[in-house]
């Protein structure tokens, strides 16, 4: 497609230069010239006539979302084409933290790109010690963490596609990695929260907040302050006795305010913890929660509070927890999900029913901010690129009023140039029709399959006896067959494709080695042995090998470790398999103990159960 812009931003000619390139849009004075007006208007406007495009925006960001849109009618010769715009700020948050994989700076530019295509105008690196702080060397010693000079180039990369970078961090919890160091543990109330009114803290949070701050042009900033679970019940109930969580947040968050205040920055922060001081039973989503006027005043009016819910499929249930949001403060924002969490693959199904009803409510209440989070809670073993559907889906919901799945399918082909069969094959790595339907449990089967423990299977019991091989034989296929088609994402489906195949070859195993040794049956227990265990343990590090080589284009290299660990423990304990079977087999002992015990459920559903931690998997004892 040629096209002349004939008035483009100045600030948008490094961006604009890599979109085109990567959806192969030629700039050109003798291309169709393609004009951008601003309108307070909001809605996006395309019209083609002989005289060119005229394209009406209620903002130049939109332009790339405009770019697609008209892309996928290029070969019209006249149209007009108008949607909605129903929020001010759509954002992606990436999670590197909890997912020891961090974005290279380029695999970040290449999201950018993508996002810009769909409409996203912010974004946020989601870091909890994962960054340079100076004069401080155990932070983020030893951890995945960017550069305040990674920041800066892809602020300025951010920039001109239109797209606001915001800084992403922690100021209360989720900090046990950095807690573990020597010089944090000092300041620190349990094993992953700071001790509140520790001055020691809020040197630390003063220097976090002004140097990451510093490497952006945006002048908001998230600081966390999630899931303080254990607040005050550790170091400090020690030091001052009891304190009720929500006054500890409180407090706590004044002094934080005091800080961003200085540097004139707006602060969002997640809103569970003011949730959690008003339920009787502490929890987040409870339905029954009421907040008073005196609760209003706890909430800064400078601030904005990220109301995340990932779960729920109805719109009422969505509607009904947001209005308590938005009585504490009109400054709501809503936190939706794109799911490849604690997963091989990815829950696009999952996706699609808990976006579809959450952005229905957001627009029926007004709420003009959305976040869709790409979390990597467990250490991540799936690619942020697996969820590209996923988070064109909030974007279809938020440029449309009635917004259909075929919709989102196609939108997810015209702005990633990915067929979105692709992303139904890597669904289809935790998606087995006779077993789990269409996923929308979001069944970790990936997991159970290739981290359980081929002696002692604690997930045998569920995993039954379906086929699964046929199916991961056919997905393998599928996949193989993507990366033929997919050069510049080959890397990435042939790790997919080795995924499938272990899960074929692995899924099995634990009824094969039981029903086998309970009948005594030692021609099978020697081709288990000798043919079965073998081939396995090739495919395994066939999988390790194409993990480390996808991982290495995408993450930066620390954090690849604790998958070297993780893989490491599989192939050792097939070798362990393989020796406790010839022992037995030679006569050198009398029983397989491992074999004899009872393969009991996990859990009380029949099935694989869903957000799986690896240490669940692996061993029922600690490791």
């Amino acid at each position: 497609m040629n096209l002349f812009l004939t008035n483009p931003p100045d600030t948008f000619e490094r961006g604009l230069a890599a979109f085109c390139d990567l959806h192969q849009i030629t700039l050109c004075t003798k291309g169709t010239p393609f004009t951008v007006h601003i309108s307070s208007e909001q809605r996006l406007t395309l019209i083609k006539d002989e005289a060119g495009v005229h394209c009406t925006l209620p903002s130049h960001h939109l332009l790339y979302r405009a770019l697609t849109v008209l892309k996928a009618h290029q070969s019209e010769q006249s149209f007009a084409i108008s949607e909605p715009v129903h929020l001010k700020t759509l954002a992606a948050m990436f999670d590197g933290s909890q997912a020891s994989s961090l974005m290279t700076v380029s695999s970040v530019k290449k999201m950018l790109l993508y996002l810009a295509g769909m409409g996203y105008n912010m974004l946020l690196l989601y870091c909890e010690d994962c960054f340079e702080l100076s004069g401080e060397p155990y932070w983020g010693n030893m951890r995945p963490r960017y550069t305040q000079a990674d920041f800066r180039e892809l602020d300025d990369f951010a920039f001109s596609l239109g797209i606001e970078m915001v800084p992403c961090v922690q100021t209360l919890a989720h900090l046990t990695d950095a807690i573990k160091r020597p010089p944090y543990a000092k300041m620190a109330d349990t094993a992953s929260v700071l001790m509140v009114g520790d001055e020691r803290v809020y040197t630390l949070i003063d220097k976090i907040v002004t140097e990451i701050s510093a490497c952006f042009r945006s002048r908001r900033i998230h600081i966390g302050m999630d899931e303080a679970w254990d607040l005050g019940l550790g170091n400090y109930m020690k030091k001052n006795g009891y304190t009720p969580s929500g006054e500890l947040v409180k407090r706590h968050l004044l002094r934080v305010m005091d800080i961003v205040r200085e540097k004139g920055l707006s602060p969002m922060m997640w809103a569970d913890m003011f949730f959690r001081a008003r339920s009787k039973s502490a929890a987040y989503r409870d339905p029954d929660v009421c907040f008073e006027e005196q609760d209003r005043e706890m909430i800064p009016q400078d601030m904005h509070i990220v109301y995340w819910d990932y779960y729920q499929l109805e719109r009422a249930g969505y509607e009904h927890m947001l209005q308590k949001a938005l009585f504490l403060t009109k400054n709501t924002i809503f936190a939706g999900c794109a799911r490849n969490v604690r997963t091989f693959g990815s829950h696009n199904q999952k996706t699609f029913a808990t976006t579809a009803a959450a952005m229905n409510a957001c627009k029926h209440l007004g709420i003009r901010e959305v976040i869709a989070t790409v979390w990597g809670d467990d250490h991540r073993e799936s690619s942020n690129f697996a969820v590209l559907m996923g988070l064109c889906c909030f974007a279809e919901h938020a440029f449309g009023d009635s917004t259909t799945t075929e919709v989102i399918r196609t939108r997810t082909k015209e702005t990633t140039g990915i067929d979105p069969e692709v992303f139904d094959h890597i669904d289809a790595l935790d998606c087995f029709p006779d077993y789990n339907g269409d996923n929308i449990e979001n069944i970790s089967l990936t997991r159970a399959i290739i981290w359980q423990d081929p002696l002692l299977g604690l997930f045998d019991n569920e995993l039954g006896r379906f086929d699964f091989a046929t199916h991961y034989r056919h997905v393998a296929q599928a996949l193989e067959a993507d990366a033929n088609a997919l050069p510049h994402f080959a890397t990435l489906l042939r790790f997919y494709a080795c995924v499938a195949r272990t899960c074929a070859e692995k899924a099995g195993l634990g009824i094969a080695l039981t029903d086998a040794y309970a009948a005594n049956d030692r021609e099978a227990l020697k081709t288990l042995c000798e043919v079965t265990l073998p081939q396995l343990t090739k495919t395994v590090a066939a999988l390790h090998e194409a993990h480390r080589k996808y991982f290495f284009e995408e993450y930066k290299p620390i954090g690849f470790e604790v998958l070297d660990i993780r893989y490491g423990g599989v192939l050792a304990r097939l070798q362990t398999t393989v020796s406790r079977l010839s022992s037995y087999l030679s006569d050198e002992i009398d029983r397989i103990e491992e074999l004899e015990e009872p393969r009991l459920p996990f859990g009380e559903t029949g099935k694989v159960k869903h957000t799986l931690h690896y240490l669940q998997i692996c061993s029922a004892s600690r490791v």
